[in-house]
């Protein structure tokens, strides 16, 4: 949908776009390739975007956006979601002491030297 306008007369080169689904690949990317989905919420509502740019020689070049309503639906689920994506991108404190190596205690009372331990109260 890009229309390409370029007038001599006036050496003006203008360039002008209205792409309707410009913006729909931000939410509207699962719906084609998993068509079999029973729930399909949309996090953003499908939107018009216009461009339209001049820039005549020696001059300054003016480029207008003009969108229409730019909506963007939150629901409970989009909620959950963004919450379960934060959540796992942070290491919470109780996660990292139970990844800590604990001390291995099973030979504790098994019979050493005294001259093979290291006890601080042996020490002169």
């Amino acid at each position: 949908y890009l229309k390409y306008f370029k007038w001599s007369q006036d050496k003006t080169r203008k360039i002008s776009t209205s792409e309707k689904e410009l913006l729909e690949i931000c939410y509207n990317y699962y719906e084609h390739k998993w068509e079999m989905l029973p729930i399909l919420n949309y996090v953003l509502t499908p939107l018009d975007v216009t461009i339209i740019g001049s820039g005549p020689q020696n001059k300054d070049h003016h480029v207008d956006v003009v969108m229409t309503d730019f909506m963007l639906s939150v629901t409970p689920s989009t909620v959950r979601l963004l919450t379960a994506i934060a959540a796992s991108m942070n290491v919470t404190p109780e996660a990292e002491a139970a990844e800590k190596k604990q001390k291995d205690y099973s030979r504790i009372w098994d019979k050493k030297d005294l001259n093979d331990c290291n006890y601080w109260f042996t020490q002169s």
